[in-house]
């Protein structure tokens, strides 16, 4: 009776996994349909328990995670014992023998009235400095960039897991429908590359959307000029023909979020210029940014075109500094800092009213 009641592990996995796939694809559909009757979309914003303080999270990612002790976390005892050898044994299997102190190469000074100590590499950063929170309990036995920066943006260091800005999208929707709900401005990829803003179990309609800085920052935004009337019908056309595919095929979940996405598509062509265009913008605007004439793909530039995402209804917004070569690690020369903290000092103002900001590394 036992042997036949066994079944194979591989059947059984492949049973569990039907079965989940078949109840998220029917809860899916049922949140698509109740949508379209309440005139809403998929990304709609939702309510919450609560009112929300923070309608946008920012997330600025300086990848390769620059020195603490050269940034903001002074410490006047490494100065002072400065060249002093100390005992190394255990920060590196090949050292057994003493090695000196080194102290910060950057000068630290107190800013506003908590005192935050910031180093010259951000000295406009200083001007915030009552806005600003530094944490410096945060600590990992993560030693690898690839797992770290995983870890840092899904929680996870090994298996991959939705991204922040996924769940964010997943969980309140955006405010424009025309626009990504989650877009991460990223002209180098990071460690471990689209996984930083991948759903990966939630449906794929979540997935951030990477927008290249410089002149084509989406490849074929602009349609082609036809008539508005030949435009509409084709519209309607391919709408009819999706829904009665997604009709014979209810439990398919990517096929919902695909059709989705061909309407965020095409809102963005609508939208999306507009957005990327900074050429509106006031000269007092493009200098406190630091953006030079013509300049389409600085740190500045992509900071202000962040801003604009945000005031236009994009939920969340990533701008990843540098990618997995030239980055803010150091571990042959400090000095390194200095050119790129000079590319980042452009701004000594606070974040747009109702913008969380979050600086990563």
């Amino acid at each position: 009776m036992m042997d036949s009641m066994r079944i194979g592990r591989r059947d059984f996995l492949r049973s569990s996994a039907a079965a989940a796939t078949a109840a998220g694809s029917g809860f899916y559909s049922a949140l698509a349909l109740a949508a379209e009757r309440h005139g809403g979309g998929l990304l709609a914003p939702l309510r919450t328990h609560h009112e929300a303080k923070a309608k946008n999270l920012l997330i600025i990612f300086l990848t390769g995670g620059f020195s603490h002790v050269d940034t903001f976390d002074y410490k006047p005892m490494l100065a002072r014992y400065h060249g002093k050898s100390v005992p190394s044994f255990g920060l590196r299997p090949d050292e057994t023998h003493d090695r000196p102190l080194m102290r910060s190469p950057f000068g630290f000074r107190a800013c506003g009235e908590s005192g935050l100590m910031i180093s010259e590499l951000f000295p406009h950063l200083g001007a915030m400095a009552d806005d600003l929170t530094v944490i410096r309990s945060l600590h990992t036995d993560i030693v690898e960039h690839f797992q770290a920066v995983l870890a840092m943006h899904t929680g996870s260091a090994t298996v991959p897991m939705p991204s922040l800005g996924a769940w964010i999208s997943y969980g309140l929707g955006t405010f424009n429908p025309n626009l990504p709900a989650y877009v991460v401005l990223c002209e180098h990829l990071p460690y471990a590359g689209t996984q930083v803003w991948d759903s990966s179990f939630l449906p794929p309609l979540h997935q951030g959307v990477r927008i290249v800085p410089g002149p084509e920052p989406i490849p074929d935004l602009r349609p082609p000029a036809r008539p508005s009337t030949l435009n509409e019908l084709e519209q309607i056309m391919l709408r009819d023909l999706n829904e009665n595919h997604a009709a014979r095929r209810p439990g398919d979940a990517d096929l919902r979020a695909r059709i989705a996405t061909f309407d965020v598509a095409r809102g963005m062509m609508l939208e999306a210029p507009e957005v990327l265009d900074i050429s509106r913008e006031t000269r007092a605007t493009l200098a406190s940014y630091g953006i030079p004439e013509g300049d389409r793909s600085s740190f500045g530039h992509q900071c202000l075109i962040a801003r604009r995402l945000v005031e236009r209804g994009v939920r969340v917004v990533e701008l990843i500094d540098s990618g997995s070569n030239n980055n803010w690690d150091a571990h042959g020369n400090m000095e390194d800092h200095r050119p790129k903290g000079a590319a980042h000092r452009s701004r000594d103002r606070g974040a747009p009213d109702g913008l969380e900001a979050a600086r990563g590394s």
